[in-house]
Order: C-alpha cells, then sequence, then structure tokens
C-alpha cells in the first residue's frame, strides 16, 4: 500500500481544494479526497482500474443528475 502524500496526483482542471487524487500502488491504483487526505480511500485492483478508464473512454458512464454537490 502507498504511504499517504507518495505519488498523488490529481487533475489539471481541479481548481479548488475538493478534487479526486489517484496515486499508483503495487497493488492497483488508489483514489482520495483531497480536502480530506487521511480520510477513506477506494482501492482499485489493476483489472477493475483498467476496465473504469475503459467504460469512461467508451461513455459508458454519467455523471448522477440529482443528489450531487
Amino acid at each position: 500500500m502507498l504511504r499517504a502524500d507518495q505519488g498523488w496526483r490529481r487533475s489539471s482542471r481541479c481548481d479548488t481544494n475538493a478534487c479526486v487524487e489517484a496515486a499508483a500502488t503495487s497493488a492497483g491504483v488508489e483514489l482520495r479526497d483531497s480536502a480530506d487526505p487521511a480520510g477513506p480511500r477506494l482501492e482499485f485492483g489493476p483489472g477493475d482500474w483498467r476496465a473504469f478508464l475503459r467504460g469512461v473512454a467508451q461513455g459508458e458512464l454519467t455523471a448522477p443528475t440529482t443528489g450531487v454537490r
């Protein structure tokens, strides 16, 4: 598992401190909220991360229309 604050990256489109950050680990990829770096993280294995990226690229994922800030 990656230790906190090592290799975390955020989108260049992020213009606030409330962004998703990603880091590659030996087990795959971790995601965290930049506003709460010590908070919970999502962990994805390599296959799951590739499937997620493929779904994004192919337009399979859409943003919710309600309940999102």
